[in-house]
């Protein structure tokens, strides 16, 4: 499928194409590079704002947490002990 009506950044590294289907008048969604795209995002749409509501609630609800190194981890492991540790001091 080609003619591109519409690319949608997401989190990953390629885009959301939105395009029309041939001999219709509906819009798919496709990957820019190819491949299968999640069941949210399967089906034809009848205006580029169906499809823009629902490329949003995907990029929405996929958010990615922020990767913590391993250092970063120990910092809040041994953070949340020693907040552990002073809350129990302030009981007794």
């Amino acid at each position: 499928m080609t003619n591109v009506a519409k690319s949608y950044k997401t989190n990953g590294t390629m885009d959301l194409q939105a395009v029309i289907q041939p001999g219709t008048s509906h819009y798919v969604l496709q990957w820019s590079g190819g491949g299968e795209i999640p069941k949210s995002l399967e089906g034809k749409f009848t205006s580029l704002s169906f499809v823009d509501t629902q490329v949003a609630t995907y990029v929405n609800s996929n958010k990615q947490e922020p990767k913590l190194d391993e250092a970063e981890k120990a910092r809040v492991s041994y953070e949340k002990k020693q907040a552990k540790k002073e809350a129990i001091t302030i009981e007794e």
